[in-house]
């Protein structure tokens, strides 16, 4: 079992926390594959008792009408496996000359998901990128790994990705879904429209620290 940090932005880490989001759409890993996306078929995940110590559904082959094929693996691990949820904070100001990883675990953590930003009260913002995993706020087991198109959405997974609508926005989950995903991924040639490939993680809340 590997334990693997995940970047949640915005509100999601709150959503993650009260698991109205239990899965996420991520290309890290995919970019041979999206390259071209629409050469390639996906064709299953390879069985892991042909590989050492990996979990079931993170290893998939892809092949070409010509029959190249490729081996990807996914990032984030496979079923079994801990997703370290990782955001963006700050701590006193006391605190601004330290790295991260020399933040006392005595400090107090603000998370910016569940508090604005006051620079009257806390230090330096760090990235979610760089947050030790010790002040994770959440621990969860992956449920279920698989890849697909990312057009392929549905509803179900709309609202498991923490979109389900209100009556203020009835119909306007994937809407909003794809205003989400190109603000985060259209930049970096991902966007809706180019439909990559994506992993699709499902998600277990394993362990949570408000």
């Amino acid at each position: 079992m590997k334990e693997i940090g995940i970047i949640m932005s915005g509100n999601h880490p709150l959503k993650c926390l009260n698991e109205t989001k239990i899965m996420t759409r991520r290309t890290w890993g995919l970019e041979k594959v999206n390259v071209e996306p629409d050469r390639w078929v996906k064709v299953a995940p390879i069985d892991p008792r042909l590989l050492l110590y990996e979990a079931p559904s993170s290893i998939w082959r892809f092949e070409d009408k010509d029959g190249v094929f490729l081996i990807v693996k996914c990032p984030y691990g496979g079923v079994g496996d801990i997703l370290i949820m990782k955001e963006t904070l700050a701590t006193e100001n006391r605190y601004n000359h330290l790295k991260p990883s020399d933040i006392p675990d005595t400090a107090r953590i603000f998370y910016l998901a569940s508090e604005p930003y006051d620079p009257f009260k806390m230090g330096i913002i760090r990235p979610s990128i760089f947050m030790p995993h010790r002040f994770s706020r959440g621990r969860f087991k992956i449920a279920e790994v698989r890849v697909e198109r990312l057009q392929e959405i549905s509803m179900q997974d709309l609202i498991a990705e923490g979109l389900e609508p209100t009556p203020e926005q009835f119909g306007r989950p994937l809407g909003k879904f794809i205003d989400l995903w190109d603000s985060l991924n259209a930049k970096r040639g991902y966007g809706w429209e180019t439909n990559p490939w994506v992993w699709v993680i499902s998600f277990k809340l394993l362990e949570r620290k408000l």
